[in-house]
């Protein structure tokens, strides 16, 4: 089950869209849900992540925001497993939001077209756990949202020290 927090097809951040459950057993159900947000001003990318998300082992309350100031504005309020940041955002730049939260509180993957190992060194002397180039393949994007959840979400011994960078294995 996915449920989905976010703008448009969510007007302001609390509307609850229950969009799949079909794909889970009974036993997934009694588990806490994963919190997700993710950060990206790019609607397509949203129907990417929810894609991939139907395959995730556990339940998923999705949050989405569309810019920085709305990140950390949700960062401030809430609390989450996870944060997949992009670093190409209106206003405050996924850069900015690295600057401004603590990623001691919660891990936070930067998700981005770009393959530059300027802009992942970057993310990651500013707090990111991970540098994941996005892929252009369906399942290659897939694989590398499920492979995020079970590194920084699901493995029990999270790294909590050096980030990683590179593409989905």
């Amino acid at each position: 089950m996915v449920q989905y927090f976010g703008e448009d097809a969510v007007k302001t951040g609390e509307t609850r869209h229950h969009l799949r459950a079909s794909h889970l057993t009974e036993p997934a159900l009694d588990m806490n849900p994963i919190e997700l947000l993710m950060v990206d001003d790019n609607a397509a990318e949203t129907l990417l992540l929810l894609y991939a998300l139907e395959d995730c082992p556990r339940p998923i309350n999705f949050h989405f925001a569309k810019d920085g100031v709305e990140a950390l504005e949700m960062l401030k309020r809430e609390t989450f497993d996870l944060v997949i940041l992009d670093l190409n955002l209106p206003g405050l730049s996924g850069y900015d939001v690295l600057e401004q939260c603590d990623p001691r509180q919660v891990p936070v993957v930067v998700f981005s077209v770009s393959s530059n190992e300027a802009h992942a060194k970057r993310a990651l002397e500013l707090g990111a756990r991970e540098f994941v180039h996005k892929p252009d393949a369906l399942e290659m994007y897939r694989h590398a949202v499920l492979k995020m959840i079970e590194t920084w979400v699901l493995n029990e011994s999270k790294s909590a020290g050096a980030g990683n960078y590179g593409s989905p294995s």
